[in-house]
């Protein structure tokens, strides 16, 4: 990759740039080598710039460094740096500043003086320990003030819940930042389409029989039901009308055509093109039916072209993948992807990730997801390269990756008058509730003009338990509630009256639920499931054992 370039020397070459050249191919890592020692063999560049501007770098790469200092030599550019002296190299206490540092004094004479809008002389820092992830995004609401302030998510699973948590005084919202396809509606609607078509049996050739669990899945799902509330309903009371477990395709009745699209055939010898149809007709229809709307609109076009992309890939290089292995290559790849998403107005609501905060200042920040093992995080870059090499060679190590978060931090706080930084306290298995260690440095490092408050986050839930069961005014008093018990204690009605162990523990547990269920009668209905639970297997033995019992009793 073009951050991971060693020391080189002019005319080094490597074996796998050579492999790549022979097609007219490189990698980014490459190009930027190529520029890099074309310029120091002193060979002018291919295009005649009068002026380069370099904004918002604040680590090198080896490449990178020997181009700048090129162009700085032959007064053909500009560098601009983003840094706070004061905060960044503070006793020395962060990492921020080890870069960043260097360049500054490096290539000061190239840079002419620029008035940059005045940095906050004070920092009020506000660090909240909140017991819950979701919950980060209610208490973050309060901290809102105005256009003016930016949410920074520094964990990108935290960006649906945090869009529906802004309060709507805030008619606009600019999200900028990667948007995982795996929260989208689109890609859970296919991740159930996938299970069920890979579950299907084919009892008669070409009809496929889906099972109850899976049909029950999908016309749960939120995107399905909006579009056809009627038909999911009808579908689920015709197979519990019908005593269908397993609903094969051909009896599915003419009035849920609305939904037959998603009950396509895809045999379990379909070739992959036929597997490219019916997910081609899958987004086309979610998106003319009203599935998908808003983002994942979005996310249908790229379903389409992830989609075309493997198939044309399988058939470049030969590759003939039966429908199982399609199907969850393109579930796979749908939950891998990114969406990018750009703002384009500053006139709204910022929502952000880290590193899209490049180059801006915003005087509010609220920071979310602000865990040591989420920022800086513990994940060390994918590469098969061991550390101690990458140590020797001069390659990225986790310290300079702890170096650009803690830059990204101190960055953020330098042009902030209030920070508020927000963290899940929660602690148990592999989570530790522990704040990031740029937010401890602060708290104890003492460094000048920041004001650090720790709170810890309050926020009130519903209750739960016998008084969440109860409405306000629904009350019955015990004298009636022991009335009612009396039939109970009737020797010639304990045939229709009898207390089980579960009565007495439901009685227990709240007597308005034994009332309404063992009294009146009123029970929710039972799921319906394709096998025989374990209250199903007692009720068998204890009547087995009954009748049994009857029959000795009898003949004696």
């Amino acid at each position: 990759s073009s951050r991971s370039s060693g020391p080189f020397s002019a005319n080094s070459t490597r074996s796998s740039a050579g492999l790549l050249a022979v097609g007219n191919e490189c990698y980014p890592g490459m190009a930027y080598r190529a520029v890099a020692e074309s310029v120091l063999l002193g060979n002018d560049l291919p295009f005649k710039p009068r002026l380069f501007v370099f904004i918002g770098f604040n680590r090198l790469t080896h490449s990178e460094h020997a181009l700048f200092r090129q162009l700085a030599r032959r007064n053909l550019a500009h560098f601009y740096w983003d840094y706070d002296a004061l905060l960044m190299t503070h006793r020395h206490a962060n990492t921020a500043g080890r870069f960043i540092s260097t360049y500054v004094e490096e290539f000061r004479a190239c840079s002419p003086a620029v008035e940059f809008p005045p940095r906050p002389v004070s920092h009020c820092v506000d660090v909240i320990a909140v017991p819950s992830a979701v919950a980060q995004t209610k208490v973050a609401a309060r901290y809102l003030r105005g256009n003016d302030t930016a949410l920074v998510l520094a964990d990108s699973e935290l960006l649906v819940p945090t869009v529906a948590s802004i309060p709507e005084e805030y008619e606009h919202v600019n999200v900028t930042m990667g948007y995982p396809m795996r929260f989208s509606a689109l890609a859970q609607l296919f991740s159930l389409l996938t299970a069920m078509q890979l579950r299907a049996r084919f009892d008669t050739p070409g009809v496929p029989t889906f099972f109850h669990d899976d049909i029950v899945a999908l016309t749960s799902h939120p995107a399905v039901q909006a579009a056809f509330p009627r038909e999911c309903v009808a579908l689920i009371q015709f197979m519990r009308d019908n005593y269908l477990f397993n609903l094969p395709l051909d009896r599915l009745p003419s009035d849920f055509d609305a939904l037959r699209p998603l009950f396509g055939a895809v045999g379990k010898d379909a070739s992959m093109s036929e597997v490219a149809d019916y997910v081609y007709g899958l987004v086309d229809y979610a998106v003319s039916s009203g599935m998908v709307n808003g983002i994942d609109r979005e996310c249908a076009d790229d379903l389409r072209t992830l989609t075309g992309q493997i198939i044309a890939c399988a058939e470049e290089f030969g590759v003939d993948a039966d429908r199982r292995t399609l199907f969850e290559m393109v579930e796979n790849s749908l939950n891998e992807r990114t969406l990018p998403l750009e703002g384009e107005s500053f006139e709204a609501m910022q929502v952000m990730g880290m590193l899209e905060t490049r180059a801006l200042g915003f005087p509010n920040v609220v920071m979310l997801s602000m865990n040591d093992e989420i920022f800086p995080g513990t994940e060390s870059s994918r590469s098969f390269i061991p550390e101690s090499l990458r140590r020797a060679y001069g390659l990225p190590t986790r310290d300079h990756l702890e170096a650009d978060s803690a830059y990204h931090f101190y960055r953020i706080l330098s042009h902030a008058r209030h920070l508020t930084v927000i963290y899940d306290a929660r602690c148990g298995g592999l989570r530790t509730g522990e704040v990031s260690r740029y937010v401890t440095q602060l708290v104890y490092a003492g460094f000048p003009g920041v004001e650090v408050n720790v709170y810890l986050g309050e926020f009130s839930a519903p209750e739960t338990g016998r008084a969440a069961l109860i409405p306000d005014g629904y009350t019955m008093t015990k004298t009636v509630f022991a009335d009612t018990l009396a039939r109970f204690r009737d020797p010639a009605r304990i045939d229709g009256y009898r207390l089980s162990a579960s009565d007495l523990k439901e009685y227990l547990n709240c007597p308005l639920q034994f009332f309404l269920t063992r009294i009146n009668d009123i029970n929710p209905p039972e799921p319906d499931s394709e096998e025989t639970g374990a209250a199903d297997h007692g009720n068998v033995v204890h009547e087995v054992a009954e009748r049994i019992y009857g029959f000795f009793g009898r003949r004696g």
